[in-house]
């Protein structure tokens, strides 16, 4: 009787001591749960000889864009924002590749610090933001900007917004904030144990609401496992424009909803 006493003393306490390891190592890795890309082995191979813009942040890091030029001189370009776990070369030629290659539009991807070349660098939301303010100066040399953001590239394009307000943004599958879809991975954690937890909140919900937009597109498929499509629908009800659109999808997923949705991106650029 003693011996299984002293055995499920020593069970409860292993379990204890195991679920604050597991608290901790959310705490202390959660970037690298983040930023996938920035800590696997992603590369970019630039096949399609894109020119590449060099930038430097407002603390002196020097991060770079890749740019796409329209086939005919510009004066409206599209910012693009990459996901977590893609890099900004890679997601432009997968925009030449789903059918961006005739839009009248110069695309411009921009690699957050950490990613691909940009090295030893850690990303960080505060960094993300950073990063991308070093792109307002280029806006200059346009009549048109549009912001177009995938997954975790809503927080930076959003966050932007607030220093220089777009023509439209164009969101795809876009974080609500990151509260959630870290709860699912730390599924042993109660919620607000998770909000407490989590340094790196990515609270679109709060940014998006202090920001007027001209235009503003909203795409989310209702199967994405990734960021619950209510979540998307629930942000783009918080977002502010003189003209909003929301579009949903059955089947497209969260990563493959870029080779799919062109077609309905391509219609809303004609009113920019």
């Amino acid at each position: 009787m003693q011996s299984l006493k002293i055995m499920i003393i020593f069970f409860i306490k292993f379990l204890f001591f195991f679920y604050l390891f597991l608290i901790a190592s959310l705490y202390i890795f959660q970037r690298q749960l983040i930023f996938k890309g920035s800590y696997s082995n992603l590369k970019f191979v630039n096949e399609n000889n894109f020119k590449k813009i060099h930038l430097t942040t407002e603390d002196g890091v020097n991060i770079y864009a890749y740019i796409k030029e329209a086939e005919t001189k510009s004066d409206k370009a599209i910012i693009i924002f990459h996901g977590n776990n893609d890099l900004a070369g890679n997601a432009l030629k997968r925009h030449i590749e789903n059918g961006f290659d005739d839009v009248d539009f110069d695309l411009i991807a921009i690699e957050y610090r950490g990613y691909d070349e940009i090295k030893p660098f850690t990303p960080s939301q505060d960094n993300l933001i950073k990063d991308v303010k070093s792109l307002i100066p280029l806006f200059k040399n346009y009549k048109k900007i549009v912001f177009k953001a995938h997954s975790i590239g809503s927080f930076p394009a959003i966050a932007l917004s607030k220093f220089y307000n777009p023509d439209a943004i164009i969101l795809e599958a876009p974080l609500y904030n990151m509260i959630k879809p870290a709860s699912k991975v730390a599924f042993f954690m109660p919620f607000k144990l998770v909000n407490a937890v989590l340094k790196e909140k990515f609270e679109n919900n709060k940014i998006v609401k202090d920001i007027q937009f001209n235009q503003a597109l909203v795409l989310h498929s209702k199967d994405d496992k990734t960021i619950d499509f209510n979540d998307g629908k629930a942000l783009f009800d918080l977002i502010n424009a003189k003209n909003k659109k929301f579009k949903e999808y059955e089947n497209y997923g969260h990563n493959d909803i870029v080779k799919y949705d062109y077609e309905d991106i391509k219609e809303f650029l004609k009113g920019i």
